[in-house]
């Protein structure tokens, strides 16, 4: 099953009206309102990728994300069939997954894009739970001083 059918077929299950590639080649849903999945065929492989960004990255995070990540996509133990991967022009972290058109039936599709959507929903929180103790360490860090005995003394 190729995208064209996967995207027609999902539409249709889902009371979305026909579904299609733009003219760059992408479908892009919303879910949620919130977060936009695309899915784009492959050129090198007979099949195509569903993907999404989860974050996007100061260059003070970088490395620290960049290690999470990787643990997380080591053995699929925190992204499943799905991978994280960083694009550097957006200075997103994008969540992505391959899907061969061969034996590709819709109900694997389903299965597949419901797990992805999971996955996605799981790291925009973590994302977005990480950026709010970066915050709140923040603002502690601003009410700490040295005091004249080298002592740290916090003020609220």
């Amino acid at each position: 099953m190729h995208l064209e059918e996967v995207l027609r077929e999902y539409g249709r299950r889902q009371g979305l009206g026909k579904l299609e590639l733009d003219d760059e080649g992408i479908c892009r849903l919303m879910i949620n309102k919130t977060c936009t999945i695309s899915f784009e065929e492959s050129f090198s492989a007979n099949g195509f990728f569903m993907y999404t960004a989860v974050s996007m990255l100061s260059h003070e995070q970088e490395k620290e994300m960049a290690l999470m990540a990787l643990s997380a996509n080591l053995f699929g133990r925190e992204t499943g069939r799905s991978y994280l991967g960083y694009d550097a022009n957006t200075r997103a972290l994008v969540l992505f997954e391959f899907v061969s058109s061969e034996g590709l039936t819709y109900a694997r599709f389903h299965t597949y894009f419901e797990e992805f959507i999971y996955y996605m929903l799981y790291w925009i929180s973590k994302f977005e739970e990480l950026q709010t103790q970066a915050v709140g360490e923040h603002s502690l860090k601003k009410g700490m001083h040295r005091g004249e005995e080298d002592k740290n003394i916090f003020f609220a």
